[in-house]
């Protein structure tokens, strides 16, 4: 019977634990029928990859970080305000402009201009990732117990698609997806997504923007 609690114990919170790619069902969310590669730049720069046949590497001479969106589900809502929101989206503009324009020629004459846009398809809370000490029947008991009174910490899951586009015509040149993992930043179920919760992310998402426009455009 102990074994079998154990089991059930362990099954229950290691479904909470988040991947480090987006799921199938978070893949959906996105438009277009494309068929995605993973492709890591770093061993904590998971994310999947499509690019376009008639893409050429190099016939953009600038980029332009277009705009930022975020879609929030029903949900959600109640845990962020839009106070949040706006700066979040505003935060993340400015610090990819700022990596893209150190990194990527700047020729606003060129023919050839390529649009970025950052999509947040999907934020949601969940229970946070299994520890260590959960292994152990008591941790795991305890875990459960907290899970079920909802006082056990939460973690913050972030999907996101980065477009670039042909500025001219508009049509989608290439596309990273990738999800942001904030482990046991809500204290419990009632706690609200913050400014302080989502500002890592700024830089996280940014970096990973960066690195994509870098290897699809010039690379």
């Amino acid at each position: 019977m102990k074994t079998k609690l154990l089991a059930l114990t362990m099954a229950t919170l290691l479904a909470g634990c988040a991947s480090a790619l987006p799921e199938k069902e978070e893949m959906s969310l996105l438009n277009g029928n494309h068929t995605y590669a993973e492709l890591d730049y770093k061993s904590d720069e998971k994310g999947l990859y499509w690019q376009a046949d008639d893409f050429k590497t190099d016939q953009y001479q600038n980029v332009i970080i277009q705009k930022v969106n975020i879609q929030l589900s029903d949900s959600i809502k109640g845990k962020i305000s839009p106070e949040v929101i706006a700066k979040f989206e505003a935060d993340i503009k400015t610090s990819l402009t700022k990596k893209s324009s150190k990194l990527f020629p700047e020729d606003a004459n060129g023919k050839k201009q390529a649009t970025v846009d950052v999509n947040i398809i999907k934020i949601e809370d969940l229970e946070e990732d299994i520890r260590v000490m959960e292994f152990i029947p008591v941790g795991a008991v305890v875990g459960l117990v907290k899970m079920a009174a909802g006082t056990r910490d939460r973690s913050v899951r972030l999907i996101v698609d980065i477009d670039v586009n042909d500025k001219d015509d508009g049509h989608l040149l290439a596309r990273r997806v990738f999800a942001v993992n904030n482990n046991g930043v809500l204290e419990n179920d009632d706690s609200k997504i913050t400014d302080k919760v989502l500002e890592k992310d700024v830089n996280k998402i940014s970096q990973q923007g960066a690195e994509f426009i870098l290897h699809t455009l010039y690379m």
